[in-house]
């Protein structure tokens, strides 16, 4: 009987526990690791006296630079999203797992 009582004070302590660490007052703050800076160069305008050789060489690099700029933006997007995922499936295996020990309890 003494053990079954150590188990039940053990549950409700841990219960007790979950329910403060899902909602600190005042949680510190993590720095999200640095992101890696893009390498995509911005071309110089050529001024508009320029030949349309410089124009069109301009509106070329102009283009590729737009290309890379979105595809460093798509990149940056899709790691933000699986973070975000990731961190939204522990928080539900952690809010299913205390409303488990709850249940167990009788809360």
């Amino acid at each position: 009987m003494k053990f079954i009582a150590l188990i039940a004070a053990s549950l409700l302590a841990t219960t007790a526990f979950a329910q403060e660490a899902a909602a600190p007052a005042a949680a510190p703050a993590t720095a999200a690791p640095a992101a890696p800076k893009h390498d995509c160069k911005a071309p110089s305008h050529p001024g508009r006296s320029a030949s349309q050789i410089r124009m069109d060489a301009f509106n070329k690099q102009h283009k590729a630079y737009g290309e890379c700029m979105k595809k460093y933006i798509d990149e940056q997007v899709a790691i933000s999203n699986a973070a975000a995922s990731t961190g939204n499936a522990a928080i539900k295996e952690y809010n299913d797992y205390v409303k488990a020990l709850n249940e167990i309890n009788g809360q």
